[in-house]
């Protein structure tokens, strides 16, 4: 984190000039906001957490800049395989705050294999352009045109696509079954 950097998106959120102001809407001493400035030290988790809840940011737009977005393309599909694009309404992508378009994609879960992680009817954000590793949960394209959202494993020349619900069964894929997969970014409750 580049303290300096989170200073000015500290300082453009509060819509302030001066280091003094944004200490005061911090309820921190100026000192605490100069050493921050200065490269000596660097805001608290704390710190952006009330800043994120105070000015409708997210800490993670302190401190990567991610952007709010004003529609936000959703990807849905059925349990039987079937898929099409919607866009979700203004009020849900407000509240969404989301990276850049071209660098996610977003869908909606249907059905309950992904019970407790992502309910039926959640959106789901996966992250475009970062690698899927063993373990992660992932949006997974086949090539037929079918999607899912599963935890991935990897098995040398298979791809096992394990549900969180112990009621369903893991698939298993071959990797050129594959089209593409994405990480996760998040789930909107």
């Amino acid at each position: 984190m580049d303290a300096q950097i989170v200073l000015r998106r500290l300082m453009a959120a509060y819509g302030v000039e001066t280091q003094a102001a944004l200490a005061a809407e911090l309820g921190v001493s100026e000192n605490l906001v100069q050493g921050w400035g200065k490269g000596r030290s660097r805001p608290t988790l704390t710190h952006l957490q009330r800043a994120a809840d105070a000015t409708g940011r997210t800490v993670d737009w302190f401190l990567r800049g991610v952007p709010a977005v004003d529609a936000v393309p959703i990807k849905t599909y059925t349990a039987g395989g079937g898929d099409h694009w919607v866009v979700a309404d203004e009020a849900e992508a407000w509240e969404t705050k989301l990276p850049p378009a071209e660098k996610f994609i977003a869908f909606r879960i249907s059905g309950d294999s992904m019970d407790p992680v992502a309910r039926d009817g959640q959106t789901i954000f996966a992250l475009a352009g970062v690698p899927v590793q063993s373990g992660d949960l992932a949006y997974v394209e086949m090539q037929d045109g079918t999607a899912t959202f599963k935890r991935v494993i990897f098995d040398k020349s298979r791809v096992i696509l394990q549900p969180v619900n112990p009621a369903y069964q893991a698939g298993v894929k071959l990797r050129s079954e594959v089209r593409r997969m994405l990480p996760i970014w998040g789930v909107r409750f």
